[in-house]
C-alpha cells in the first residue's frame, strides 16, 4: 500500500504540473485547490491540513424510548458530536465499542447480557480514554460509588433533563479539546525533535562531503561521541557511501521537477536502505542523492538488491520525465568511520566510470592501473596549438583540436578518473585562451561534467559552449580596427619561418607601415619584432623538447638562417642556450 501511495503522489504531482497553472503551494484544477502532501503528512507550512473529526457517541439503554429521547434531546451537531450507534444490551454495546471506538458512551445501569457497570469495566480495560455518562433510574449510593470507581464522567438520574446532559457534554467536550490541544502540541514537539535530529544527521554528512578537516577529526572521535553530537545511531561494523545520480536527457525539464524528483529519490533511498542497514543518512547534494550507510555485515548483496528496488520505484516517472536514467556509484566498505573520506572519494570515482562501454546501474568502485599521464595525451604542442587557434579567433580550428583530443581519449573511456583529469586540463587551457579576450567560460564545468552521462555528451557540450562564446565575442568585436590585426597575426603564424618584415605584413593587410606598427602594439601590447620573436622562440622550444632535430635545422625552421644569431637570441629570451635547454628534457 505504501508503494502505491508513493506512486499516486508522483503521478498526481506531474499530472498537475502539466497544466502549468501554479499559485504558490496550490495547484488549481477544475476550480478546486490541491496541496502537495508528502509521506510525512506535511503540507503548507509543514502542518497537515485536516478537518477536525466529530466526537463519536454511543447510546446504550434497554428502553428504546429512552434511546430516542437521548438522540433528540440535544443538538449533537452543535456540540460537534456524531451518534455512531444505538443499542439495547450490554454485549452489543461492547462489540460496538470495539469496532467504532467512540469517545463518549451514554449507558443505562440495568441492561441484558452485560449491565452498565460491567460494560464500563470491560470497555475501560480496552479503551481507557472513553468518557462514560451513566443514566439510571436508581439513585442508590452503591451504584454511584461503583460508577465513580470506574471513572465515569457523570451519573444522571431518570427522568433525564436536557440542561443536565448538556452541561455534562460541555464538560467532556472542553476536556477533550484541551486533551487534543495538548496532544497536538506534543506532536509538534515530536515533529520538531525528529526534524532536528534528521537535520543534525544531514549536517554531518554535508560537512563530511565539503570539509576534509571534518573527516580528519573523526580519527580522534569514537562512535558514541559522534552519536551523541549528531543524533546518529552508528554501530561497530562497516561504513560506506552510495551516490544516486539521475541523468536527465530530455529538454525543458524545470528546476521544480528536478527538485521534486531528487526529494522523492531521497525519501526512497532512506526507506529502502534502512531495510538492510543499522543507520542511513541521506541528503540531496549537487543534484544527486548521497547516502552514508552503516551495517554490521560487509555483504553488499542486500544493499545492491535494495538499490535495484529504488531504480524500479523511480522508473514509474519515465512517462513524465523524458529519458531520465539513474546510476548508483558505490565505494568500498570501510571498517572504521574515520575511513569514510575514502568511501566518499571512491563513490564519486565509481560514477566517473559510467562512460565506459560496459557501464551498469550499480557502479562499484574499481581501482584502475595508472599507466598514462594527462601530458601523454595533451602535451605542450597540443596546448600551444589550441592557444594559437584561440588567439587568432579560429573557431573551426579550436573545434578540430577538441575533436582530436576526444578521439585520442576514446580508448580510455573505462578509466573515468583519467578522462575527468584530461577534461579538466582541456577546460583550463580553453579558459586561459579566452581570458585574454576578457571572457570567462565554463564557470561550472565540474557540475556540467556530472550532469552528462556519456563521453560524447561531454565533448558535444564543451564544443557547443566554446563555439557559442567565440561567435558572440566575434560578433561584438567586428570592427575595422581589430580585424586587420587578427589578419596580421594569422599571416605571421602562417609565415613565421620565412623572412617576414613589418613592411610586408602591413602591405598584406593594406596599411602603411607606420600606422600598422602603432595599431599592432596597441592591440597586442608588443611591437612587431617582439611579437614575431616570441612566436619563433616558442616554436623553437617545442622543437627542442619534442624532436631530435639538430639546432641548425631548428633555427632554419623558425626563420633564422644565422645559427649564431639564433643561439644568442634564444639565450636572451630563455636564459639558456639551445643545447642547455634541450638537456632539461632529455
Amino acid at each position: 500500500m505504501k508503494q502505491s501511495k508513493n506512486n499516486c503522489e508522483l503521478y498526481l504531482f506531474f499530472a498537475i504540473i502539466k497544466f502549468k497553472v501554479t499559485v504558490q503551494n496550490e495547484v488549481w484544477l477544475q476550480h478546486k485547490p490541491m496541496k502537495f502532501i508528502f509521506e510525512d503528512g506535511s503540507g503548507e507550512n509543514g502542518v497537515e491540513n485536516r478537518r477536525q473529526a466529530d466526537m463519536k457517541v454511543l447510546i446504550a439503554d434497554d428502553e428504546p424510548k429512552v434511546c430516542k429521547l437521548i438522540q433528540h434531546l440535544v443538538d449533537w451537531d452543535e456540540f460537534g458530536m456524531e451518534i455512531v450507534g444505538v443499542v439495547n444490551d450490554g454485549k452489543t454495546a461492547l462489540d460496538l465499542v470495539c469496532s467504532k471506538q467512540p469517545d463518549i458512551v451514554i449507558t443505562d445501569i440495568r441492561m441484558p447480557n452485560y449491565d452498565g457497570l460491567e460494560l464500563i469495566r470491560r470497555s475501560k480495560e480496552l479503551f481507557p480514554a472513553i468518557s462514560f455518562i451513566v443514566i439510571s433510574g436508581y439513585s442508590q449510593f452503591e451504584y454511584a460509588q461503583k460508577a465513580i470507581k470506574y471513572g465515569v464522567k457523570d451519573y444522571l438520574l431518570k427522568p433525564l433533563k436536557k440542561r443536565e446532559l448538556e452541561n455534562t457534554l460541555h464538560g467532556i467536550k472542553e476536556q477533550y479539546e484541551s486533551s487534543m490541544a495538548d496532544e497536538k502540541e506534543r506532536e509538534k514537539i515530536r515533529v520538531l525533535a525528529d526534524a532536528s535530529r534528521k537535520q543534525a544527521k544531514e549536517n554531518l554528512l554535508v560537512l563530511l562531503l565539503t570539509n576534509k578537516n571534518a573527516i580528519l577529526a573523526l580519527k580522534d572521535t569514537n562512535l558514541e561521541e559522534i552519536n551523541q553530537q549528531h543524533g546518529t545511531a552508528f554501530v561497530d561494523g562497516f561504513f560506506n557511501v552510495v551516490r544516486l545520480h539521475p541523468f536527465f536527457g530530455g529538454s525543458g525539464i524545470s528546476d521544480e521537477i528536478i527538485s521534486f524528483f531528487l526529494k522523492k529519490l531521497n525519501q526512497l533511498a532512506k526507506e529502502r536502505l534502512s531495510c538492510c542497514c543499522q543507520e542511513v543518512i541521506c541528503t540531496v547534494f549537487e543534484e544527486e542523492v548521497v547516502c552514508m550507510i552503516n551495517s554490521i555485515s560487509e555483504d553488499c548483496a542486500e544493499i545492491e538488491r535494495q538499490l535495484k528496488h529504488i531504480k524500479i520505484d523511480m522508473s514509474n516517472l519515465s512517462d513524465m520525465i523524458e529519458e531520465v536514467q539513474l546510476i548508483a556509484g558505490i565505494g568500498r566498505s570501510a571498517e572504521d568511520i574515520s575511513q569514510i573520506g575514502r568511501c566518499i572519494e571512491e563513490s564519486d570515482e565509481a560514477l566517473l566510470n559510467r562512460m565506459g562501454e560496459n557501464s551498469s546501474y550499480c557502479m562499484w568502485y574499481q581501482e584502475q592501473e595508472q599507466s598514462l599521464e594527462v601530458s601523454d595525451l595533451i602535451d605542450i604542442q597540443k596546448r600551444s596549438d589550441i592557444l594559437a587557434c584561440q588567439e587568432r579567433l579560429d573557431v573551426e580550428g579550436v573545434e578540430k583540436q577538441i575533436l582530436s583530443i576526444e578521439k585520442r581519449l576514446k580508448p580510455y573511456r573505462k578509466d573515468g578518473k583519467f578522462i575527468y583529469r584530461c577534461y579538466c586540463e582541456l577546460i583550463q587551457i580553453l579558459q586561459f585562451g579566452m581570458k585574454s579576450f576578457g571572457v570567462a567560460v565554463f564557470p561550472d564545468y565540474i557540475l556540467q561534467f556530472k550532469k552528462r552521462k556519456t563521453y560524447e555528451e561531454v565533448f558535444e557540450w564543451m564544443t557547443a559552449v566554446i563555439k557559442s562564446e567565440y561567435e558572440l565575442y566575434i560578433e561584438n568585436k567586428k570592427d575595422a580596427v581589430s580585424r586587420p590585426i587578427r589578419d596580421a597575426k594569422q599571416y605571421i603564424y602562417d609565415h613565421f619561418s620565412m623572412n617576414i618584415t613589418l613592411e610586408c605584413v602591413s602591405e598584406q593587410i593594406g596599411f602603411n607601415p607606420a600606422y600598422f606598427s602603432t595599431l599592432f602594439k596597441k592591440e597586442t601590447g608588443k611591437n612587431f619584432l617582439e611579437y614575431v620573436t616570441e612566436l619563433r622562440m616558442q616554436k623553437a622550444k617545442n622543437y627542442l623538447m619534442q624532436t631530435d632535430y639538430d639546432i641548425a635545422e631548428i633555427a632554419s625552421s623558425v626563420g633564422y638562417g644565422d645559427l649564431k644569431y639564433f643561439s644568442k637570441l634564444f639565450k636572451k629570451n630563455t636564459g639558456l642556450s639551445p643545447s642547455e635547454f634541450r638537456k632539461l628534457y632529455y
